[in-house]
């Protein structure tokens, strides 16, 4: 029985960077606030570390990690995939930021 349950991979840090680089503009805050449910508060002291450079990496990482830490073992790529696929439905993401996960 116990061979037959799928050991879902947590996602990696690794992983949460390529979806942070490919999160650009304002589709950060919207994947953070209706997929991640991370608050408006949060998303706004994540817009904090774009400041220095403006680029929107700094914040998306910063909302992606706090989803990671969150979660704990739920926080997998099967889920962090399954989060961009939705938000890709909702058409503010494109299918090439979830590929290479």
């Amino acid at each position: 029985m116990d061979s037959d349950i799928q050991q879902l991979e947590t996602v990696k840090d690794r992983d949460l960077s390529k979806v942070a680089s490919k999160l650009g503009g304002s589709a950060w805050k919207r994947f953070a606030l209706e997929q991640l449910n991370i608050s408006q508060t949060e998303v706004d002291s994540a817009a904090q570390a774009m400041l220095p450079n403006m680029e929107p990496y700094n914040a998306a990482i910063k909302v992606l990690t706090l989803w990671k830490n969150r979660e704990g073992h739920n926080a997998t790529k099967e889920r962090l995939v399954q989060l961009l696929k939705q938000a890709q439905q909702d058409g503010y993401v494109s299918a090439d930021i979830y590929e290479n996960i």
